[in-house]
Parts: C-alpha cells; structure tokens; sequence
C-alpha cells in the first residue's frame, strides 16, 4: 500500500487568491518500506502578506521570500503533484481541509482540471477517537509526544502528520485499515465539481462507542422536524404543544421521529422548546438543560405538565422509529452552511465597496 501525507503553505493564508506556496509530501510504500519526502516550492500568484514570514510574523515559514519567488508557478508543477496524489491508495493530512483548498483553489486560477483524489484527515480522527491531543495543533502534538521536527516546512509537517498517525493507530492497537472500518469513515473527496468533508457512520449512528457531535445531533433533529407532516384534529393531543428532552430526542433519533409523527397523529404538535410548550417529556433520572428551564418557567408561573418518558409511551402506544439517511442529510446540512458563509462573506466585501 501507498500512503501519502500532504500539507502546504500560503503566502497570506486565504484560500482563494492563488496563495499557495509549497506542496509537500511523505510517501511511505508498505510493501517495500520506503518512506520518501520532498518540499515543492511554487512562486505563488498571491503576494506575500507584510508580517507573514520572519521571527516576529504571524506565521514562520521555512524559507526566506526570495526562495518562493525563485521557484516554478504551480502550473509547471501541477503534472508533478498530480501523478503523486494519483499513485497513492490513501491520501491523510492533518487539518486537511484548508490544504484541500488551497490545491483547489491554484488549479482554478491557472485553469487546470482539479486533481481528483479522497483524503483522511488525521486531526479528525484524534477527535472522533476523543484523543487527549485532540484539540492541539500539530506543533503541539510533535512536542508532547517529542518528535524533532522543521515547523511550517511542508514536507515535514507530512512527516510528523503521519507519525501522529501511527501513535493513534499504535495507541489502539489497529492497522490503518481496521481503524478506519472500526469507525465506518467516508473518506472526504475533491472532484471536478467540488469537494466533500471525511464522516464517520459510526459516529452519525452512534455505533462503536462513538457519539455524535451537537451540530449533528441538531441538524438531523432539525431534519425530523420537517419530515412531521401536519396535526390532525381532535385526538388525545388536541391543544398538546410537548417538548421533549434532549436526552430523548438526540438519544435515538429515528425513534424520537417516531414519536413527534405520532405525536401530530393524535392531534398534538411539537414545540421546538419549553417557553411555548404546556407539556414536558422528561426521562427519569436525568435532569437535562431542558429540563432545568422547564422547572425555571413553572417557577415563573408558568403551566407545564411533567411527563416521564415511560408513562408517556402508555398515552401514545407502540411508536415505530423511522429510519433515513443520516449522512445525506449531514452533507446537505453543511453545504448550506458552506453557502451561507461564502454569501456572508461576498456581501461584507460589497458592504466595505
């Protein structure tokens, strides 16, 4: 197998004016055990932003200015990178993302097809694992575990991505293989129309001993909520607004799809938090932020009917859970998301004329 690792530097750390300035890589063959790594300096078409190079700048980078102007344009260094990307079976980077766009974002400015691969990002990974280094960078990381290396060198931030690697595959007792099936990942990917964030299904499904992240928990609820359909009238629930915990909706949420649907079935209706609901599902034992404001508003005067969970299930009987695509909706969710920044980002710059 060929495992390649990858990071690149910027001129001026935007990912959308032609700023990339080295693409450098670690190349290990597993069949052969060989490791190679290289540093592809590009003349980048962004200038170098003042105080971004130097001891005293925001960023170090490894090389003084005059050897990035010296060096080839990315489009006499494309061929190159792309046969290195396409020769590998696994592409990994560490924050990879922003390294994604940066490749992206010079193939767009010299009118260049995108170079199409998957990737892993190892960061990611040290946070779906819950690593203690998790929330550290990748600097940080090679100083707690004591690895030597150049920082902001690209072919030695590669390095180091890929000894991080190995310290988490190591920790778990895994091959590269068997972590990434253990955890369900679906790699990331850059095509001609765009690319796509790494998931873990294991993660989204909560399988494994993994848990989901709140921004995923909220857009798939928030899914479910537009998938209820309408109350009908009359019913047990008639004039019913019921929230429900957090600990229940997010626990199992194709079941709690189940319960709003049947809930709108018996003439009652879902509210999306306490202050406009009159009735209160909770589940014994837990009290929740949902249900510490619940207790709040009835001390304010507010009428609220508290429901166990259980006694709950007796009023609306069997409740089927309603399975769908989890991941879909994740990707659909982050897409707007990823528009909406890109809108709110062209309209600060028309408001700044």
């Amino acid at each position: 197998m060929r495992i390649l690792t990858f990071d690149t530097e910027s001129s001026t750390g935007c990912v959308n004016d032609g700023s990339l300035c080295s693409f450098g890589y670690y190349l290990i063959d597993t069949e052969y055990g060989t490791t190679y790594q290289e540093d592809i300096l590009i003349k980048p078409i962004a200038k170098f932003r003042k105080g971004i190079i130097g001891k005293n700048g925001k960023v170090g980078l490894a090389y003084d200015e005059s050897v990035f102007y010296a060096s080839p344009k990315f489009n006499f260094q494309y061929d190159k990178i792309k046969k290195i990307i396409s020769s590998c079976d696994v592409v990994l980077g560490f924050a990879i993302e922003n390294d994604v766009k940066y490749l992206r974002d010079a193939c767009n400015k010299y009118r260049l097809p995108q170079i199409e691969y998957n990737f892993i990002d190892v960061k990611q990974l040290l946070e779906l694992f819950s690593d203690d280094l998790k929330d550290k960078g990748l600097s940080a990381i090679a100083e707690v575990l004591g690895f030597d290396f150049i920082a902001h060198r690209s072919d030695e931030d590669a390095r180091v991505t890929y000894l991080v690697l190995e310290y988490l595959l190591n920790k778990h007792g895994k091959t590269l293989k068997e972590l990434l099936s253990f955890a369900e990942i679906v790699p990331g990917s850059v095509t001609q129309k765009g690319y796509t964030h790494m998931y873990s299904l294991a993660q989204l499904y909560e399988r494994n001993g993994f848990k989901r992240t709140s921004r995923q928990s909220s857009d798939l609820f928030n899914y479910v909520l537009t998938k209820v359909g309408q109350k009908v009238k009359g019913g047990p629930l008639y004039k019913k607004s019921i929230a429900i915990s957090r600990e229940i909706r997010y626990d199992d949420i194709s079941k709690c799809f189940g319960i709003i649907k049947k809930i709108y079935s018996l003439g009652g209706k879902y509210a999306n938090c306490t202050a406009v609901g009159n009735t209160f599902i909770y589940r014994d034992g837990v009290a929740d932020k949902d249900f510490i404001k619940a207790k709040e508003a009835v001390a304010t005067g507010r009428k609220i009917k508290f429901i166990e969970e259980n006694d709950f299930y007796k009023i609306i009987g069997d409740v089927k859970p309603i399975d769908f695509d989890f991941l879909s909706v994740i990707k659909e969710s982050d897409h707007r998301r990823y528009l909406a920044k890109i809108n709110n980002t062209v309209a600060k710059k028309d408001n700044r004329g």
